[in-house]
């Protein structure tokens, strides 16, 4: 029988999660999404054993998507550059998600550049997001603390 003294612990979600991206919190966003993989070659033996393996390639992507309010910061961040996101430095990437009652889990992307952005502003539309594509150009860091 649980014990009703103690808080219930809450899942890691989406509800308390905050996003610094280029050295701002993007305050307005829907969504935040991390795809990692590698390749891997298989070496085998005369009897087709796996002998050994050969990582090849690493693959790390991230996407997020912020509404067009949060474009003014990332638009005046690129002012040096001639207000394009593109050419924008590679930043870091911090995603952290504060459930209650558990210890924050922190995604940490050391180093991302934008690789794509794009927009579709419609007449009588209250509400336009931006989605955004990075790639990942250091090892991410995840951490429980």
């Amino acid at each position: 029988m649980p014990d009703v003294n103690v808080p219930a612990v809450e899942a890691y979600n989406f509800q308390n999660f905050s996003l610094n991206l280029f050295g701002f919190e993007v305050i307005h966003f829907t969504s935040f999404d991390g795809d990692h993989s590698r390749d891997i070659e298989v070496i085998t033996g005369k009897g087709g054993e796996v002998v050994s393996y050969a990582q090849k390639t690493f693959k790390r992507n991230v996407k997020a998507t912020m509404h067009a309010d949060e474009l003014e910061k990332l638009v005046r961040l690129a002012a040096p550059w001639g207000g394009n996101p593109e050419y924008l430095p590679p930043s870091p990437c911090v995603g952290i998600s504060e459930p209650f009652n558990r210890v924050p889990l922190k995604l940490i992307y050391p180093q991302i550049i934008l690789t794509k952005w794009s927009y579709s502003f419609k007449e009588g539309s209250a509400k336009t997001e931006i989605p955004l594509e990075f790639i990942v150009l250091q090892r991410p860091i995840i951490v429980f603390e």
